[in-house]
């Protein structure tokens, strides 16, 4: 098993990192279809991924693997690999060493497509000082918030991130997201003890108490009892596009 190793090794190598740059995207499927064999096959010691692969080629991998349809390419074994190795995302920074922020990863398609997977990106994007921003203004931490990683949004929140940061496209806030779809208290009760505002409507009109009263009543009194104790007043009477207030 050891010799096939080096013989995919050797094989992967043989591409120089400018060279698996430039020519990665031309059979994009082809190249994941015959990159899977390696990872499953592979055995004993795992290698330095940055032997084989430049930093923004792996994120390639990870993001057409994550967006792919196709039933062969699965982001999952692919994740679990890189993180086995040892990988972890390092931002590109400045000339005075300040990272870059405006950036699209493989959690922003993955916030969109497989929430499984959320968790196991964070453990290769695990920096928290920096929230990386697509196109529509989604965050890291957006992501976090809606797909129920606890100890990511605690991070965040510990290195002083905004708990009302919103999404540009969208107008949603953290809280927001933490109550889009399923039923995330723990998310919310951090956010609201960061200082979450409740009154904050989207491009909707639509505030985070809206999505309360309309799916979480069971969360109404830990809201209120936060906010009170936060000195904080809830507007009750905001209307959303449809006219309609959180008690309607």
């Amino acid at each position: 098993m050891a010799e096939s190793n080096q013989k995919y090794l050797k094989k992967f190598k043989g591409n120089k990192p400018q060279k698996v740059n430039q020519n990665i995207e031309e059979k994009s499927h082809e190249f994941l279809r015959k990159l899977y064999p390696f990872i499953r096959d592979y055995d004993g010691q795992l290698p330095n991924i940055l032997d084989i692969f430049q930093p923004k080629a792996i994120e390639w991998l990870l993001s057409e693997s994550v967006k792919s349809n196709n039933s062969v390419i699965k982001a999952k074994p692919l994740i679990d690999f890189f993180i086995n190795t040892g990988y972890k995302d390092e931002p590109e920074v400045d000339q005075d060493d300040k990272p870059f922020s405006r950036r699209t990863t493989p959690l922003h398609h993955a916030g969109k497509r497989d929430a499984s997977i959320v968790p196991d990106l964070f453990k290769i994007y695990d920096r928290f000082d920096v929230n990386y921003t697509n196109e529509d203004g989604l965050t890291h931490f957006h992501v976090a918030c809606n797909f129920d990683c606890v100890d990511v949004v605690e991070k965040f929140l510990e290195l002083g991130q905004d708990p009302n940061c919103l999404v540009t496209k969208t107008g949603d806030s953290p809280l927001h997201l933490a109550l889009d779809w399923y039923r995330h208290k723990k998310i919310a009760e951090l956010l609201l003890r960061a200082g979450a505002d409740l009154n904050l409507a989207n491009v909707d009109g639509v505030t985070p108490l809206h999505k309360i009263c309309l799916n979480h009543d069971e969360l109404l009194e830990m809201f209120f009892n936060i906010n009170e104790d936060k000195h904080q007043t809830v507007q009750i009477d905001a209307q959303d596009k449809d006219s309609k207030t959180p008690l309607h």
